[in-house]
């Protein structure tokens, strides 16, 4: 039979079971002799098998994700073989291959829809929850690392689209490498004390005191924009840095992402995470997928991508 051209559904799915892995799967049913709760999207009871088609709210409903735990566990307990497939994951020669060897020897194509977040009504890992998050990492580090850079490039290809907005924002104790730390000459480029143009690439949101730097760095930085009141770009031999001015001073400032920004210098900005490759204090990742005016307005709200930050309303001050 040909390959479908469209994405992969929960009943799309269904056929590619029956047609290609046994006849006996049933859909949404509880499983037989067995007192769980559970209603599996797919199971074969002679192969001990089931299937769950996991759409977005597996990785953005905090319950839903924690319900997939016990799941997992129970289908364990009763014997049975669990494969989870998410919703950014098609059925392609490569995954068929990786999940269903066992019981198939059909490779070929089910589906030919690219992996990764494509349709326009998507649902991005930026709208994920924190065990969604850490869910879907260790599946590109893991499970689907055979396609993590189409994944990967669909990401890239939206925040392009998007204009350069980020669309993977980390809340800050989920701790992680970024994906892609890149060396360039220069990243930011001062427009005035309260704007730049920052190119593509990966950044660490937060006050620029706080990413590991030398000592030696920060100070001939400080000297170099009078501490940012001169210029909002610093730039060193081996550190450069976007900070501004918040309107309130130290304290904590809540940002358009629903996270809370500690402030010690009196300025929040953006690093490399070529510089900084661990996550600093009160930091969040921000990805520009395209060169980006960053700026503070006059009533002390920061652009940064698609991420504000109010700094005119402070939460408290800060006793960092």
């Amino acid at each position: 039979m040909a390959s479908r051209s469209e994405y992969l559904t929960e009943s799309l799915l269904g056929e590619f079971l029956l047609e290609r892995i046994g006849p006996d799967f049933v859909h949404n049913r509880k499983i037989p002799g067995v007192s769980l709760p559970w209603r599996p999207d797919y199971l074969s009871e002679s192969l001990k098998l089931i299937v769950e088609f996991d759409g977005w709210r597996h990785y953005c409903k905090a319950e839903t994700a924690a319900k997939d735990i016990f799941k997992d566990a129970d289908y364990a307990e009763h014997g049975y073989k669990l494969i989870r497939i998410p919703y950014f994951i098609q059925l392609d020669s490569r995954i068929i291959k990786l999940l269903f060897s066992e019981y198939t020897q059909d490779f070929s194509d089910f589906n030919t829809y690219p992996h990764g977040f494509i349709d326009p009504k998507v649902v991005y890992p930026g709208d994920f929850c924190e065990l969604g998050l850490i869910r879907y990492t260790e599946e590109l580090e893991k499970t689907f690392k055979i396609v993590e850079d189409d994944i990967k490039a669909s990401i890239m290809g939206a925040i392009d689209a998007c204009g350069g907005l980020s669309l993977f924002i980390n809340p800050p104790s989920f701790d992680e490498t970024p994906i892609r730390p890149e060396k360039k000459d220069k990243y930011f480029e001062a427009i005035d004390v309260n704007s730049a143009l920052v190119e593509p690439g990966e950044y660490w949101v937060c006050d620029p005191c706080y990413p590991k730097h030398p000592d030696k760095d920060w100070d001939e930085i400080g000297e170099q924009t009078n501490w940012f009141c001169d210029s909002c770009v610093g730039r060193t031999d081996s550190w450069e840095v976007l900070g501004f001015s918040t309107k309130y001073g130290d304290g904590l400032y809540r940002g358009s992402n629903g996270f809370e920004y500690p402030v010690d210098a009196g300025m929040i900005g953006l690093t490399p995470s070529y510089y900084a490759r661990d996550r600093p204090f009160g930091a969040t990742r921000l990805i520009l997928g395209t060169k980006t005016k960053c700026w503070v307005d006059t009533s002390g709200v920061m652009h940064f991508g698609n991420l504000t930050i109010n700094t005119g309303d402070c939460l408290y001050e800060s006793e960092v």
